[in-house]
């Protein structure tokens, strides 16, 4: 009989969640909340290691945190975590942020002024340099079965995304292309490449709105 493996997901994106089960249907699932990973760490230190990480959280609200707080939730926390649960050969599945979202063609970026991207690229280098098998799904803007934009925010943020949907201005993946991606990256030992990423004036808090624009004028 073969071995039911272990999947724990940190930060609970149903979407992700979703490709990830039909994937493996039979494995047995954790829930890891991204934003109580610190208290998590000074509690506990969980015997339940697991087969597959995937690591598919931000915590938004740090936006407004000082700079070594926002760090300390978006890239020591989820590192240390996943030390935590993982085992020799425990392959884990990173949800990274492209480089550039939008679709203009130039040189990659050296420099960001966002908060968000980042914290996401600089998780991405940690993991990197710390495991042996870490698969980095680098996505552009997720969108619905109604070709809508699947991102964070509110009302004003997802009419501007689906504005530049429309306009073919920014780059995007729809579900039945992220689980082929996601499929690939499984059957692919291709070695990922370590990028250093400078963050510029990150040290002033801001809200999620502005450091998007931030991203944007920077892309």
């Amino acid at each position: 009989m073969k071995k039911k493996i272990t999947i724990s997901f940190i930060g609970n994106s149903k979407k992700f969640v979703k490709v990830f089960k039909s994937i493996y249907p039979n494995a047995k699932l954790n829930f890891y909340s991204w934003r109580l990973l610190g208290n998590i760490l000074s509690k506990i230190e969980t015997k339940l290691k697991s087969d597959v990480v995937v690591i598919c959280g931000y915590d938004y609200s740090s936006q407004w945190y000082p700079y070594k707080k926002y760090y300390n939730y978006n890239v020591i926390y989820p590192f240390k975590f996943v030390k935590m649960i993982s085992k020799k050969n425990t392959i884990i599945f990173y949800m990274n942020t492209i480089n550039k979202i939008t679709k203009n063609k130039r040189l990659n970026k050296k420099n960001t002024l966002s908060r968000y991207e980042f914290a996401k690229k600089e998780l991405r280098k940690t993991l990197l340099k710390n495991f042996n098998f870490v698969k980095i799904l680098t996505l552009p803007v997720l969108i619905n079965n109604k070709n809508k934009a699947d991102v964070h925010g509110g009302i004003i943020t997802k009419i501007i995304y689906n504005f530049l949907i429309i306009i073919n201005y920014i780059k995007i993946i729809d579900h039945k292309n992220l689980k082929k991606l996601i499929l690939d990256k499984i059957s692919s030992n291709r070695k990922e490449e370590i990028i250093n990423l400078n963050p510029v004036l990150l040290n002033i808090p801001r809200s999620l709105f502005f450091d998007r624009v931030l991203r944007f004028l920077n892309d």
